[in-house]
């Protein structure tokens, strides 16, 4: 059960966890419909869901980063600054400490550029009303099928 705008408890509606465009997780209420209104809808809303696979909300926040920064995020002579300053700071680790963290960031980078030229440009602020009302048609209609 969950409260309407009137603070009424009703019965009719039930919660589906939904991700907004800054990548917090949230919970929607959906009103089951009614004869009249057989399916609910997306009144408003802003923002872009992250795309599919994007690595949760960090993975997106650095895929967004990555987008606008390009090569100077995690620049190489950056990247080996910062190792030589570990290295400093901790004589004791061996060589090959500094060269699994130099493959680490190579393979993280990588994978940020992958999941940005699958995906496509990232929009953050962009919103549909009309893609989001599709998405929440097909979401109840597997839900229907689910509860059958």
């Amino acid at each position: 059960m969950s409260s309407d705008c009137t603070g009424k408890r009703s019965s009719s509606t039930s919660a589906i966890p939904c991700i907004c465009g800054s990548g917090i997780f949230k919970f929607l209420d959906i009103h089951e419909g009614t004869k009249e209104d057989e399916e609910p809808a997306c009144l408003g809303g802003r923002g872009a869901t992250p795309p599919e696979f994007s690595g949760g909300p960090t993975g997106y926040r650095l895929m967004l980063k990555r987008q606008s920064e390009g090569s100077a995020m995690l620049a190489p002579a950056l990247v080996e600054t910062g190792i030589l300053m570990l290295a400093e700071a901790c004589p004791d680790q061996p060589p090959q400490t500094w060269d699994l963290l130099r493959t680490a960031m190579d393979d993280g980078l990588r994978s940020i550029d992958q999941r940005l030229e699958e995906s496509g440009r990232l929009e953050p602020e962009r919103f549909s009303l009309q893609e989001a009302n599709e998405r929440l048609r097909i979401f109840t209609q597997q839900r229907r099928r689910f509860r059958a």
